[in-house]
């Protein structure tokens, strides 16, 4: 991992996750280059997708693998954006997996300040096994919000009528 805080570069030779900015590097706006090795392809021609989920990433991210750019959902050293608000989900085609070694996944990151970045747990796998766990959290972290506040939108619509009715 390479980390640049103040416009100083350090080398973090091994990290292990969750990796939280604020905890390491607090009050500090920077960057972050996360190097992660996913195992290398059967080397049997396989068709089948494989993906790696993030559960949280940010605050903005670009992903490579082998070098190649994969996604860049956010452009990176915008603070408008925030990668880090909802689960992060990378197909990748089996055919640019590299069949004899490890495949290098490697994360681009700009952290600020207090806004929860870093990186959490990676899961890689087969994109059917995963799939699951990453709409059940998407459904936590997105979803759920509407459900509590519809639930206290209908209590207070009950309140309101409740009051309403005794009112003399």
């Amino acid at each position: 991992m390479q980390v640049t805080v103040a416009g100083k570069n350090t080398l973090v030779d091994k990290q292990s996750l969750p990796f939280r900015w604020d905890f390491n590097f607090p009050g500090e706006n920077g960057r972050a280059q996360y190097a992660i090795s996913l195992p290398a392809n059967s080397g049997a021609i396989n068709r089948e997708m494989y993906a790696v989920y993030i559960p949280r990433v940010g605050n903005q991210v670009h992903a490579y693998l082998n070098g190649y750019l994969l996604d860049a959902p956010s452009a990176l050293d915008d603070s408008l954006q925030d990668a880090s608000k909802q689960p992060y989900w990378l197909s990748i085609p089996s055919v640019l997996l590299l069949p004899n070694r490890p495949n290098i996944l490697r994360l681009d990151t700009t952290v600020q300040t207090l806004r929860w970045g870093g990186l959490s747990e990676i899961y890689y796998g087969p994109e059917q096994e995963l799939r699951w766990q990453y709409a059940w959290s998407y459904w936590w972290q997105q979803s759920s919000y509407l459900v509590i506040f519809s639930s206290l939108f209908l209590m207070g619509m009950i309140s309101w009528a409740l009051w309403l009715k005794q009112r003399e």
